[in-house]
């Protein structure tokens, strides 16, 4: 392990170190200005669009670019919510060239500036393929700031989510099915640019991420393998932490209830009873500006009773970063994160009536999953000359967790003999017997420790109008697991991309990734639960002993991916793009065994799925209160890898293997509109529909497969057809409202509780939210909000009740 950290260390560290040296003597500098009002204009970027030479707009307008070298050059001035300018200049050697502009009130959206579509900076309207942008000001306005809450409210993206600290997935344009433990997750996570996917399953554990001192979210909706790797299949979520520029100090406190169903529609005699059930969440924040180092440190720590039983939860959340800058031109930066939660873990319902609580002594309640996640990346960017800049990674991943099936020693599960003497004392799964927990003893828990060790280093080169993007990457994964077994495996990457103007109004982009994962294991030995060869001393079953080679140790892709952009105006613009991917199976995928309340056979035969992709879409900005984008999109999978019940009995326990059993197709349209009729307003409205297709002969194989009703039996599980929201915000004298819903339409196909009449499929519900934000002096406001408003009853996962209303109140101060 210390000789493959080391050697991550000098492949993608090392390069970086060297001293830039530009090399140029000019200066070019000037004031930057609002065309209506000519008032100064603060934070615009200015560019030079041949280099990686920039600045920023100081608060008086001011920027200054210092190291230009002689030489014709285009300088491009950008603002949030003003038209992008381009000034063709030439300079010469020591000249100090003046440049004052004057930008026009524009879209807001269109001048967004996003950097993980390709891996540069680039204006929306730009972009060749479709990307979401969450601002800061939209994550401050939700009343609880987790990452999927904010996530649900972007178009084309979908949760589904069993409730309190249970299993969730999020799907872009129905890239996910679920899974129990978020396992094989199509989506890749970045946070500050280092992936958060844990190393065993590749899940993401929402609960976790809070969004304290998030500065925005961008979300990729096409496949981002060209450039990610394997892990970006089904698209990139990157999440970008603030550093402040000055002294800033900021404290966030919020409680609140829920608020229970009706009797006459769901039993609350048993839970929640006569309790109310509180939550609260505090945050404090600190950050500052040091000479040439920069820093930011943020704790939370939150208490939840849970909607439903076992759905408490208690977490602890520290971040951090720091960038020191060596020079003008390189600069190191630290990012850290740690997490812990504890909480139980949510069980099926009974039935309707009895969705929050089982109305008789039920052992699974008391089941506890605490979970760890660490974080800790370094990254170096050094600009080594005015065309050519350097960026090199290193990371640590790591995630715990743990699940105690009997916590605590109960009377209730005394067993007696004859006589009534206590004999023993277990709790009894479908998997086996569950004596009380003992660290000890296997037997009474389940846990996996999974680490990822990566690195990487990417080029950025500015040549003869060409801007070439070259990188490597790799990681080495080490997880010990009663549940996925103990195994390591590592990958390697390899990307370019070549993005260039054949025209003033066209630009085409040509990139392609190779990837390459490798386990280090030739078999595995499993509890071949389909075949019993006899009974224990308390009458469960015992099993036999199986060993299975591993057919594909290795798997390896190639992924192409060419796209386009074609400039009508400032405003408007047409993309395309096409491309490949592929996705190697996870360690959890592989080698699951129990799993929940399902019994699991690993299967050593699983191989990669393939996706090949397509879009097409149009942005257009019809003045600064309205822009719409538009796309339509193709995703087909092959041996798109899914769960599927191995049990030839059919009325015998589900047992369940991971295979390549699907070939399937997605076809889709998502429509994006925003306005700000007037300054105080904005208005966000978003629609995805989709096709989304088992095309394979045997689509029936399928964990609830042909068990679905007729129009859900080749449709793929957890995939809704439509997908509304909405989000409006008004602004006035100290005075923030905000206003959100969204619409998912009835689920077909499910996998869990699969019946032919769709009796309690999730789905079919309109939740709407409404906050409210008031500005009492300069730094502190007090908040308020519910979420769910109309107390809505519904589930996104079959048998599983999803939050009733809350009511939050809070206050947050900032100095």
């Amino acid at each position: 392990m210390n000789k493959v950290v080391l050697l991550i260390s000098l492949l993608f560290l090392l390069p970086g170190l060297g001293l830039a040296d530009t090399g140029g003597s000019a200066t070019i500098k000037g004031l930057v200005k609002d065309a209506s009002t000519s008032e100064p204009l603060p934070g615009a970027t200015v560019m030079i669009q041949e280099m990686t030479l920039g600045a920023a707009s100081d608060l008086d307008g001011n920027y200054t670019i210092r190291h230009v070298p002689a030489g014709s050059f285009v300088v491009k001035f950008s603002a949030v919510g003003y038209k992008g300018v381009q000034r063709k200049i030439e300079v010469r050697d020591n000249e100090v060239l003046e440049l004052n502009i004057n930008l026009s009130q524009g879209s807001i959206m269109g001048s967004e500036v996003v950097i993980s579509a390709s891996r540069y900076e680039q204006n929306k309207v730009e972009l060749p393929i479709t990307t979401s942008v969450v601002s800061m000001q939209a994550i401050e306005a939700q009343p609880v700031r987790q990452l999927d809450q904010v996530l649900e409210t972007v178009p084309g993206v979908d949760m589904v989510r069993s409730g309190g600290f249970g299993s969730s997935t999020v799907q872009i344009r129905g890239s996910n099915t679920f899974s129990g433990g978020g396992l094989g997750t199509r989506v890749l996570l970045l946070y500050d640019g280092y992936p958060l996917n844990s190393p065993d399953a590749g899940s993401l554990y929402w609960s976790m991420i809070s969004m304290n001192a998030i500065e925005r979210i961008e979300i990729v909706k096409n496949s981002g393998s060209a450039l990610y790797g394997a892990g970006a299949m089904g698209g990139v979520i990157s999440a970008i932490a603030a550093l402040p520029s000055e002294f800033t100090f900021k404290a966030r406190f919020q409680n609140g209830i829920y608020d229970p169903p009706s009797n006459s529609e769901t039993n609350t005699s048993v839970y929640p009873g006569s309790k109310t059930l509180y939550f609260y969440n505090a945050e404090i924040e600190h950050g500052n500006k040091i000479g040439d180092l920069r820093y930011n440190l943020v704790y939370s720590h939150s208490n939840d009773d849970g909607y439903r039983a076992a759905a408490e939860m208690t977490s602890n959340d520290i971040k951090f970063k720091a960038r020191y800058d060596f020079t003008g031109t390189q600069y190191l930066q630290l990012t850290g994160m740690l997490s812990y939660v504890t909480g139980g873990i949510p069980y099926p319902w009974y039935d309707r009536q009895n969705a929050l609580a089982n109305p008789v002594d039920f052992k699974f309640d008391d089941d506890i999953k605490d979970n760890t996640m660490q974080m800790v990346g370094l990254t170096h960017v050094a600009t080594l000359s005015n065309t050519v800049s350097l960026e090199s990674k290193l990371y640590l991943n790591r995630s715990y967790w743990l699940i105690k099936y009997y916590p605590k020693y109960s009377s209730v599960y005394d067993k007696t003999d004859s006589q009534g003497n206590v004999i023993d004392n277990f709790q009894r799964y479908l998997s086996g017997d569950r004596h009380v927990y003992d660290p000890n003893d296997p037997s009474t828990y389940n846990d996996s420790d999974a680490r990822r060790y990566g690195g990487g280093s990417q080029i950025n080169i500015f040549s003869g109008g060409h801007r070439l993007i070259a990188g490597v990457d790799a990681r080495y994964d080490d997880v010990i697991s009663t549940m996925y077994h103990n195994n390591t495996a590592y990958g390697i990457g390899a990307f370019v991309q070549d993005d260039f103007n054949v025209t003033d109004k066209l630009r085409l982009s040509f990139g392609a990734r190779f990837d390459m994962d490798h386990i280090d294991r030739s078999s595995i030995t499993y509890k071949n639960y389909l075949n019993v060869t006899g009974v224990d001393a308390n009458y469960q079953p015992v099993y036999e002993q199986k060993t299975t080679d591993i057919t594909y140790q290795t798997l390896s892709q190639f992924s192409p991916r060419a796209a386009a952009t074609y400039m009508f105006d400032a405003e408007t613009s047409i993309r395309a793009s096409v491309g490949r991917s592929m996705r190697a199976p996870t360690l959890a995928e592989r080698f699951v065994t129990d799993a929940g309340f399902f019994k699991g056979i690993p299967n050593g035969e699983l191989k990669a799925e393939r996706l090949t992709s397509a879009e097409i879409g149009v942005f257009k900005s019809f003045s600064r209160y309205f822009s719409l984008d538009v796309s339509a999109y193709w995703n087909e999978y092959n041996d798109l890898i899914e769960s599927e019940n191995v049990n030839p009995d059919q009325y015998g326990d589900i047992v369940f293997q991971f295979k390549n059993v699907s070939k399937a197709r997605i076809l889709g349209v998502e429509i994006s509109l925003n306005s700000q009729p007037i300054d105080e307003l904005t208005v966000q409205v978003g629609y995805n529909f989709m096709d989304a297709k088992d095309i394979s002969s045997n689509s029936d194989r399928r964990l609830g497969g042909n068990l679905n009703p007729t129009d859900g039996k080749d449709w793929l599980s957890y995939r809704p057809q439509h997908n509304f929201n909405f989000n409006a915000s008004f602004t006035y004298s100290g005075l923030f409202l905000n206003y959100s819903g969204r619409y998912v339409s009835e689920i077909k196909s499910v996998r869990m509780y699969a019946n032919p009449l769709g009796t309690d499929y999730p789905g079919n519900f309109f939740v709407m939210n409404a906050g409210a934000k008031y500005t009492v002096f300069t730094g502190l406001n007090l908040t308020a909000a519910v979420r769910n408003i109309g107390n809505v009853q519904y589930e996104e996962l079959e048998h599983y009740r999803a939050p009733g209303r809350s009511f939050h109140f809070g206050f947050e101060y900032a100095y």
